[in-house]
């Protein structure tokens, strides 16, 4: 029973956490160009990118799945196109999350480089201007193509879950939307791990090791990243709350 308030804490500074990420946006005004910045930038790929999903992608399932030769197996056209819907939404919000974390990368470099260093977060790794840039860049490139390998991992044997009509559609929603929840978490706290030089393990442990309070964050973030443009208006936010909680992590 005496955890029980630890364990209430925790939970409040997760969900608290984007309301603290706002505040010290709003108390820092040389943020706010390097968040306007890869905003307008990735405002623009995605409405680039979704006019191409919707164009080509979406109209080339339709058109398969509407030839003579389904017809007679109208149930399993249903269940394919109700699965290609919802794995054309999860790979264009992960694709398109992964090129905003990498746009964004160099820009929000330099606002968690120095909420870490109010913070008195040591590190290995400490760069400066044009070095910060190009290590945070070459961090996240890295960062984002082994989540992609780890996410694949999962993502490709839950696929079988679709074949099971609605529950099994829930389930494999639900089940990598967990997975989203944990892996942008991971990604959100990838430049302050490589500060101090973290295996990629390590970090996972990290996030294992505080799951009160980085979960109920995690999962917020998740649902407003999977909402196109307001996932990059989110995202600056979730870098500087993602790091806050990271702050809090070493002080519990």
């Amino acid at each position: 029973m005496r955890q029980l308030p630890n364990i209430l804490k925790m939970i409040l500074h997760s969900l608290i956490a984007p309301i603290r990420g706002v505040s010290y946006i709003l108390s820092h005004p040389r943020t706010w160009l390097l968040i306007l910045i890869p905003y307008v930038i990735n405002t623009v790929l995605i409405i680039a990118f979704f006019a191409y999903v919707q164009s080509f992608g979406v109209d080339q399932v339709n058109r398969l799945l509407s030839i003579d030769l389904f017809a007679e197996y109208s149930f399993v056209v249903n269940v394919l196109r109700a699965a290609a819907t919802v794995i054309a939404l999860i790979l264009s919000v992960f694709i398109f999350l992964s090129i905003g974390m990498i746009v964004a990368a160099p820009f929000n470099a330099f606002i968690i480089d120095r909420l870490l260093d109010e913070n008195d977060i040591q590190d290995i790794f400490h760069y400066k201007g044009v070095k910060l840039i190009l290590f945070e860049t070459w961090r996240a490139i890295k960062f984002e193509i082994a989540k992609l390998m780890v996410s694949i991992i999962f993502f490709i044997p839950s696929l079988l879950l679709n074949f099971i009509p609605v529950v099994g559609n829930i389930a494999f929603t639900v089940f990598n939307f967990i997975v989203l929840s944990f892996m942008t978490m991971l990604d959100l706290t990838d430049q302050a791990n490589s500060r101090k030089g973290f295996s990629f393990r390590k970090k996972l442990q990290l996030l294992a090791d505080n799951g009160l309070l980085f979960g109920p964050f995690a999962l917020i973030t998740a649902f407003l990243f999977s909402i196109p443009f307001i996932n990059m208006l989110f995202l600056p936010i979730a870098h500087v709350a993602a790091n806050i909680l990271y702050v809090d992590s070493k002080n519990t």
